[in-house]
């Protein structure tokens, strides 16, 4: 993010896409407008359809698969953590709660709740040419406008979904680790647990979520990591609540994920 509010993109994407696993030291709301797109968010697959919003916090890893059959376009919103806090309404950011174990990365807005949604991104969209009095507290209106519709289609979003793909192993396994980074989380450990051959639980585990278990920890810690950061917290306590034996690993693999080493991004 270039600001430390919110940003709004509309984009439409004709060429091909290739996107990796990634993360954001942010919010995100997706809007799908049309292609043929799937979103994989923390080991399960969302099938869009026009009009889904997908909703993703800065501890979820996600990307969208991309299809190029058809031109994808889509409202895509960052929103700060820190302006979120700001507002003064801890609710207003409970539609970004980790929460894709209870599949509420996807939200399917009803007609009229989705033409609001619509409609405010619209006001938004309109606002960046716009140099007249009032621009800044328009803007601030509207994204608290947005947020109180998002909140209302998690709300109104139930049960699980046909669009929703995953396993009920993995998925177990991924909320194990997401709560227990500072742990020990050998592959030997968490076959053990879970009564799964090592083997199996590597094949199981890349096919729904891209990454081998040692890749998707590793990058769990590093995220985890960054936010500690973000918050002051030392590298050196940093790697350790994050469950890093070794510092020098840490500030290693921290470097080749995010291009710094921990110590430079925590200046």
């Amino acid at each position: 993010m270039k600001t430390s509010d919110f940003e709004m993109a509309h984009s439409l994407s004709n060429a091909p896409l290739h996107i990796e696993y990634h993360s954001h030291t942010f919010c995100e709301v997706l809007l799908f407008l049309s292609g043929n797109v799937s979103y994989e968010v923390e080991g399960k697959t969302y099938r869009l359809r026009t009009g889904d919003l997908v909703l993703t916090n800065s501890s979820e890893l996600h990307r969208p698969v991309v299809e190029n059959d058809r031109p994808y376009e889509r409202y895509v919103v960052w929103i700060s953590n820190e302006y979120l806090h700001s507002l003064g309404d801890d609710s207003l950011g409970r539609c970004f709660d980790s929460s894709a174990r209870h599949y509420r990365n996807l939200l399917r807005p009803g007609a009229e709740l989705l033409q609001a949604i619509l409609r405010v991104l619209s006001l938004l969209e309109g606002l960046d040419d716009d140099t007249g009095y009032g621009r800044d507290l328009l803007r601030g209106c509207f994204i608290r406008e947005l947020l109180v519709y998002l909140n209302r289609a998690r709300l109104g979003t139930h049960g699980e979904m046909d669009d929703v793909i995953y396993d009920e192993k993995v998925s177990g396994i991924i909320n194990h680790i997401n709560h227990n980074l500072g742990e020990p989380l050998s592959l030997d450990l968490l076959a053990e647990q879970f009564f799964v051959s090592k083997y199996h639980l590597i094949r199981q585990f890349k096919s729904y979520t891209g990454l081998t278990p040692h890749q998707y920890i590793l990058k769990k810690r590093l995220m985890a990591a960054r936010n500690l950061l973000q918050q002051n917290t030392s590298a050196t306590q940093a790697a350790i609540q994050c469950g890093f034996s070794d510092y020098s690993h840490f500030s290693r693999s921290f470097r080749e994920e995010y291009g710094m080493s921990p110590k430079a991004y925590l200046k």
